[in-house]
């Protein structure tokens, strides 16, 4: 009797593949970003400023380009619509601008131990930083929540983020900004950066509108693979001026746990703030997921801009690496018990 591959065999081996193809397209941006932070270390001088493929530069077109995009995806009609709502666009402010940077402060301030300078900056910089703009909205939507909230708050927070960031820096971070500029300057350099593109983008939107609809997933993964080389440059130059040398496991795993704690302390707390504000089911998940979430698709770009030339920018950006992950896996299972509640 010749032996041959069981029937029940090639189900079972058609089925893993398909799980890991669907896996992987699904995290495919997940995958690329902790795989340029491994070719990082393996090929610093590839990635680092001044090496071969000057990603330094690279890095400052595709920060614009960002920004730029964000413009020609947000719907300004319902930006505008949206802004009637005004006491709960000032509540989700005040979380995202003072609240979140408090509880980072408390939070680093009882833990045990002194933590390091870099690891510290990093977690009170993901604190400061605006909401996110796709996720937000799309997790809202998937709540059966007000998207347009969502989209008003995203616009808002990466906005005011020109302003309040290099003033937070100021007060509460101990690594200068790049080429030692001063608050206004920072203001002015990020302007530049965010603003203008920004701008620009919202500008010529009702002439591209139906372009952007098109290929919007195509800009979309334009705007992942700006952020994969921010990530890869930022770790190839912490890599070649020894910054990962210095830091051992107890180091990144507190940074983990810290991350980690800073986002379920705010899930926690807004869970409980959104149930005492007298609105909509609809409303209460569009305050939820627009406090929650921290942008690493405007995050990482600001960052960059502000501390690019950083040796520690490996480390001030890794928090951000950590929460932005969790919060994609925790986000839609929240969505869900949203929904389901809203449904009833």
């Amino acid at each position: 009797m010749k032996q041959g591959t069981h029937p029940g065999d090639q189900a079972n081996w058609r089925r893993l593949s398909n799980a890991i193809i669907r896996f992987v397209w699904s995290h495919g941006f997940l995958i690329c970003l902790f795989s340029c932070i491994v070719l990082a270390h393996l090929f610093p001088e590839v990635g680092k400023k001044g090496g071969v493929l000057k990603t330094d530069v690279f890095a400052g077109y595709g920060v614009w380009f960002v920004f730029f995009s964000l413009g020609l995806t947000l719907p300004r009609k319902q930006l505008i619509a949206g802004l009637v709502q005004w006491r709960i666009h000032v509540m989700i402010q005040i979380w995202i601008l003072m609240v979140s940077p408090l509880l980072a402060w408390v939070l680093l301030a009882l833990a045990p131990g002194e933590q390091e300078p870099a690891m510290r900056n990093g977690l009170l910089l993901l604190s400061f930083l605006p909401t996110t703009v796709f996720s937000s909205i799309l997790f809202t939507q998937r709540a059966g929540g007000d998207p347009v909230i969502a989209i008003v708050n995203s616009a808002l927070s990466n906005v005011l983020a020109v302003f309040t960031i290099p003033l937070m820096c100021a007060f509460m971070i101990s690594e200068p900004i790049t080429g030692g500029l001063s608050v206004a300057e920072a203001i002015l350099k990020l302007a530049r950066t965010i603003l203008i593109p920004l701008a620009l983008g919202m500008l010529v939107r009702p002439i591209l509108r139906v372009w952007v609809d098109r290929f919007k997933r195509a800009i979309k993964w334009v705007d992942y693979s700006v952020l994969c080389l921010i990530v890869f440059t930022a770790f190839s130059n912490s890599v070649s001026d020894g910054l990962w040398t210095k830091y051992d496991w107890p180091i990144t795993l507190e940074a983990f746990l810290l991350t980690t704690a800073l986002l379920g302390i705010q899930i926690t707390l807004v869970m409980w703030l959104r149930k005492r504000v007298p609105t909509s089911q609809a409303v209460r998940s569009a305050i939820f997921f627009s406090s929650t979430q921290k942008a690493l698709a405007t995050g990482g770009p600001i960052l960059m801009t502000l501390f690019g030339a950083s040796p520690n920018m490996g480390m001030i950006i890794f928090p951000l690496l950590i929460y932005h992950p969790i919060q994609l896996m925790v986000a839609p299972v929240i969505a869900h018990r949203f929904h389901r509640a809203g449904s009833l």
